[in-house]
């Protein structure tokens, strides 16, 4: 397969977790181990990190999270850091200039030029894990290891329909496949015995750390 890391998602079938969030989450911490370990000191990478106003809050603080394990907060300071003084310099021609400076067009103070660049990297990891999957779905055996698995959530369905074209044979299975899981799912809430977060899993992915699980 074109991907090198498309054994996270044949991993993510025994995961308990929709499996396209476990790969991307898998490779979405990769990518951010990475960039703090080698990719901050590329000139290309490094730009785009500036023109995003650095990460957005989810990656900043996983990105955080990482340099902290691994005793390099070093690396925070260095990339957040260098943002930092391109922004005060950024401030003080602003203040210098009595707000004059404040670009047209509704820009605003320190308006940033691009997104978030892990999270790009984030949306190309979904199209490679999702058009995997797809291929694993035109089999019988990728059909049945999918079929123990706890099924995709709503989000990552409705990406796999998209890169599936919404017609065919393995969006019909897929589609089949999401009502039987949101049907039992539906069920259990009537049962005292039941868990409330099995619906809630199918619609939004996997709880966050430190959620109640109930």
């Amino acid at each position: 397969m074109s991907d090198l890391f498309s054994f996270d998602l044949a991993d993510g079938f025994a995961s308990g977790r929709c499996p396209i969030c476990h790969a991307v989450a898998l490779d979405e911490r990769r990518w951010l181990d990475s960039f703090w370990r080698e990719g901050r000191r590329d000139r290309e990478t490094r730009q785009r990190f500036f023109a995003g106003g650095g990460f957005c809050p989810r990656h900043a603080w996983l990105l955080h999270g990482l340099a902290v394990e691994a005793d390099a907060v070093g690396a925070i300071a260095d990339v957040y850091g260098g943002l930092a003084d391109r922004d005060l310099t950024e401030l003080d021609r602003i203040l210098g200039d009595g707000m004059r400076r404040r670009r047209k067009g509704g820009g605003g103070v320190l308006a940033r030029a691009a997104g978030c660049s892990a999270c790009v990297a984030a949306m190309e990891a979904l199209g490679r894990k999702v058009h995997f999957l797809l291929d694993l779905l035109g089999s019988a055996d990728g059909r049945e290891r999918y079929g123990r698995s706890a099924g995709l959530c709503l989000l990552h369905l409705q990406a796999a329909l998209a890169a599936a074209g919404d017609e065919g044979e393995t969006a019909l299975y897929l589609v089949r496949d999401w009502r039987q899981r949101l049907a039992v799912a539906r069920e259990r809430l009537g049962d005292v015995r039941g868990s409330s977060s099995d619906v809630v899993r199918l619609y939004v992915g996997d709880p966050p750390p430190g959620a109640n699980r109930g």
